[in-house]
């Protein structure tokens, strides 16, 4: 499977006042988008100030790993307050084990998995982009996932079940897609919007800002491979993060 590379393909930051998983797992690459081209030097607020997330991706497999094993105690101590509270609580927790295991959990089995840190997007979160064969209710397939982690003072924490409301993409997800697609996303007012896609070098970008919503278009400036690609859409609002993948097939 290709090394894993990511490109910050959108940051846009809303207007003032304009008020969306053990044994047998292999070995585990994890790389940094170090190379990714930002398109826009408005910085995106910090989660936790003077705080740093040290190992992202050894945080969100130990979090995936503990969902495999089904140690739910590990799970509720790796989940972040906001996020548990979300969910709610430790039992909220034990209330979804199924959907937890048949879902994160498939990703502690999963092949080939590649992992991969997006570009910093405040002093105190990381985002891990995972990427690899995760059999979910089915047979094994090629498969993306994203996960937020964060810097709190208790040490790194997964913060996957915050929703700050709801994402379009056109076109939608499982479009077959050109070689170098173009997407229009659109988020609510008032959040900071992130979009990554998993192959490109850099994007062009452009954004609409309304009282509505925010609006941005992502377009990957050099040709993908053919199969299955990836656009991470980040959504932030003050110390709140929320991640969502959108799946594309690229035609050969």
């Amino acid at each position: 499977m290709k090394k894993l590379v990511l490109a910050l393909g959108a940051v846009a930051l809303l207007a003032a006042g304009c008020g969306d998983d053990d044994d047998d797992a292999s070995t585990t690459t994890s790389t940094t988008a170090a190379d990714a081209t930002t398109t826009t030097e408005t910085p995106l607020a910090t989660t936790a100030p003077g705080l740093t997330v040290e190992d992202p991706v050894a945080t969100a497999r130990a979090w995936i790993d503990a969902i495999g094993a089904g140690d739910y105690d590990t799970v509720v101590a790796l989940t972040s307050e906001r996020s548990l509270a979300a969910f709610g609580g430790a039992e909220g927790v034990e209330e979804n084990r199924t959907a937890l295991a048949e879902g994160w959990g498939a990703w502690s089995h999963a092949e080939d998995l590649e992992t991969a840190t997006l570009p910093p997007i405040g002093d105190g979160t990381a985002v891990v982009v995972l990427h690899g064969q995760v059999a979910q209710e089915g047979p094994p397939r090629e498969a993306w996932a994203a996960l937020a982690v964060v810097a709190t003072v208790d040490g790194d924490r997964v913060e996957p079940f915050l929703d700050l409301g709801a994402i379009t993409v056109d076109p939608p997800a499982g479009t077959e897609v050109a070689a170098q697609p173009r997407f229009t996303i659109t988020a609510p007012t008032g959040v900071q919007v992130q979009a990554v896609i998993d192959a490109g070098h850099s994007a062009r970008v452009s954004q609409v800002a309304s009282d509505e919503a925010t609006t941005i278009e992502v377009a990957a400036n050099v040709p993908l491979d053919p199969g299955l690609h990836v656009l991470t859409v980040v959504l932030r609002d003050g110390a709140d993060i929320m991640v969502r993948t959108f799946e594309y097939a690229v035609e050969g």
